[in-house]
């Protein structure tokens, strides 16, 4: 088999293109990060040689990816520095630099990664955090994939050496027949000199015929003997031969094994990429779930934060209110002792108290409620009671507030100036 005929076979799993995002981040394999720099300047970094495939690139510092999961990148090419030993993938561009500066031979032979269109994109890999663990199998898987994928390489070039070798068995075999057939025909000719020769010389040299006849016959067995060795060393290279076509076959079946190891391997892949696929979209109905769930628990935190304000103004406005009751009720009280203070002759009947008008907002009665209310806002003391007694105005209105100040207080929305 030529070695122009392998093919190197990788499945690229995920990341079939980039994010409209501009920003990314560079990681190599110290951890060192770089960025964030635009998309444009992670591919010229790529065309430099300066991203290793063993980097990783992320949009969020969070969620990282192998540089060789880009195809944009064209980190699809690899070199092969030695039988069975390669130097990438990198982009075209960085091994032709690396050429140039002579790191890598002028005559190093080129390969390149088959990558698979149809494959997620990446921010709908990049969904939730929970799926950071699923990113490792198909790395794991890859991994295999390449190891097989380097195994049958091994066995092909094992396989290519086994023929390099039966067709140098094979020239060797025709070099020695060769050979062996030049004596055989120097032989034969010797033979058919002496041949020539006794026959020339039977008539004068009849004493030396027995002598001629035994070199012939000695000739003879010479030629028998290299025929049997020619015969020998036919059946020895058909023994050999038939042991490198043994050795050919086996390495064949093991490639065909290694083949649909691989094939069992890819489709295995395939399933574990639609599981995950079905629990990405799990997890995304759930997390569509949370944000409604959420909107509904702001709405209500919204609303009790209004009421709770609420409650706090109207705390605030009864505790004015009751601080200018307070005020209109001392400065009654005075203007009360100072009439208290007039001469005998000023009749109680005479004097007459002036009461501000409470605040509706406290449910306090109006004068129409009121019957001993005067219709200018001015109120005559009863003589059956006192002017500050329990049924006064200013005793509802007290009793109100401090109504109110409980309900705020057992509701637990009392405000802090309040509770001073």
């Amino acid at each position: 088999m030529d070695k122009k005929s392998i093919y190197l076979r990788s499945k690229i799993t995920y990341t079939n293109g980039v994010s409209d995002q501009k920003e990314w981040y560079l990681k190599d394999e110290q951890g060192r990060r770089f960025g964030p720099v635009a998309w444009e300047t992670v591919v010229q970094w790529a065309a430099d040689g300066r991203v290793s495939p063993l980097y990783s690139l992320s949009q969020d510092g969070q969620l990282w990816s192998r540089a060789t999961n880009f195809p944009l990148l064209g980190m699809t090419w690899l070199a092969e520095l030695s039988p069975g030993k390669f130097y990438g993938p990198l982009p075209l561009p960085a091994i032709k630099g690396l050429i140039a500066e002579g790191s890598i031979p002028a005559n190093v032979r080129l390969y390149q990664l088959q990558v698979d269109e149809d494959v997620p994109h990446a921010r709908d890999v990049e969904t939730s955090p929970q799926l950071r663990d699923l990113h490792a199998k198909p790395d794991e898987a890859n991994t295999r994939i390449q190891s097989l994928d380097q195994a049958l390489a091994d066995t092909v070039s094992r396989s290519s050496a086994l023929e390099q070798r039966l067709a140098d068995e094979q020239a060797q075999h025709a070099k020695k027949q060769a050979g062996l057939e030049t004596e055989l025909d120097s032989a034969r000719r010797n033979a058919a000199a002496l041949e020539q020769r006794l026959a020339d010389e039977q008539a004068q040299h009849a004493k030396k015929q027995a002598g001629l006849e035994a070199d012939l016959d000695g000739a003879r067995r010479n030629a028998a003997a290299l025929e049997q060795r020619l015969a020998d060393e036919q059946a020895q290279h058909a023994k050999k031969q038939a042991g490198l076509e043994a050795e050919l076959d086996s390495a064949r079946r093991n490639a065909a094994a290694l083949e649909q190891r691989l094939a069992d391997e890819q489709a295995q892949r395939t399933k574990e990429q639609a599981a995950f696929r079905s629990e990405r979209d799990d997890f995304a109905r759930e997390k569509q779930a949370l944000l409604r769930q959420t909107a509904t628990v702001n709405s209500r935190f919204t609303a009790q934060q209004q009421h709770t304000v609420a409650a706090e103004q109207k705390a605030a406005a009864l505790s004015l209110n009751l601080a200018a009751v307070t005020r209109e009720r001392d400065a009654l009280r005075e203007k009360l002792d100072k009439q208290t203070a007039q001469p005998p002759e000023v009749s109680a009947e005479e004097v007459v108290v002036e009461v501000l008008p409470p605040d509706t907002a406290f449910g306090t009665p109006s004068n129409a409620e009121n019957p001993n209310a005067h219709p200018g806002g001015r109120q005559t003391p009863a003589s059956a009671s006192p002017p500050f007694g329990g049924d006064s105005k200013l005793a509802v209105l007290e009793a109100q507030v401090q109504r109110e100040l409980a309900a705020l207080q057992a509701s637990g929305k009392m405000p802090d100036f309040l509770k001073r």
